[in-house]
């Protein structure tokens, strides 16, 4: 984040933003991208559409044609719009707002565990939250996202102290390579689940296979981030057709 830049730059160091990753359409028309993205999100809930999945009668869990409105976001504040939004980050009333939105939040989920916090809350309201779809992207969640990007971004800024801290480091490098971790992760959390499943589910046992995960994640991490310093031994042909070109016109 250029001070918010994305929820994704919050553990990415600068020198590590690459275009490439970021949709094209953010790169050459990020306004309109975002707006196009806004609009499926819309039609998607609308039109309830999603894709099919397995068994017969199912479809995704994540629906991509709504949860594609946090990454285009993400993307479009890190190709320049999170400066756009320096007047709303730095307000005062969008902080105040913010951390109501974030206790509501803490709130309602307290209620599933505390029947006196359930009492409290009125009916009407049960029934305009309720149910909050995580499949479809409800709004109240994505607004929650933002309430929380808003109120780190303003008090934990990129370049502050603890986010260089050497500590830190690994957290960093799972976050400059989050998609191939979280794919990664994928893997491993069924390979925990069948671990537990066949043999115990106590709370220790739970705890090691928890952490033997972040240490493989980790170490998956570290590994791509040595990859990508290994220098490039192959060179594209259209660059070396001009290198050779400037070369040969450069003895004329």
């Amino acid at each position: 984040m250029e001070a918010i830049a994305c929820p994704e730059d919050l553990v990415c160091a600068p020198d590590r933003a690459d275009v490439r990753s970021r949709p094209f359409g953010c790169i050459r028309r990020p306004n309109g991208t975002l707006l196009g993205s806004a609009v499926l999100y819309v039609a998607a809930r609308w039109f309830d559409w999603n894709f099919a999945s397995y068994p017969p009668g199912t479809t995704w869990y994540f629906n991509p044609f709504a949860w594609q409105l946090m990454f285009v976001f993400a993307a479009w504040c890190g190709v320049g719009g999170a400066a756009k939004l320096q007047y709303l980050i730095r307000s005062r009333v969008a902080l105040a707002l913010a951390v109501a939105w974030i206790l509501f939040a803490l709130l309602i989920v307290m209620t599933w565990h505390v029947p006196f916090l359930e009492a409290l809350v009125p009916k009407w309201m049960i029934k305009a939250v309720y149910p909050i779809d995580k499949t479809d992207l409800d709004m109240l969640r994505f607004t929650h996202f933002l309430a929380l990007a808003l109120v780190v971004t303003r008090y934990l800024p990129r370049n502050s102290a603890p986010l260089t801290s050497r500590w830190l480091r690994p957290l960093i490098l799972c976050g400059q390579h989050s998609l191939p971790i979280f794919c990664f992760g994928v893997f491993l959390s069924f390979g925990a689940h069948w671990i537990l499943m066949q043999y115990t589910r106590g709370v220790w046992e739970q705890l090691v296979v928890s952490a033997a995960g972040i240490v493989i994640m980790v170490a998956a991490a570290w590994i791509l981030d040595r990859a990508e310093k290994v220098p490039n031994l192959f060179v594209e042909a259209a660059e070396y057709e001009a290198a050779k070109a400037a070369a040969e016109s450069g003895k004329a």
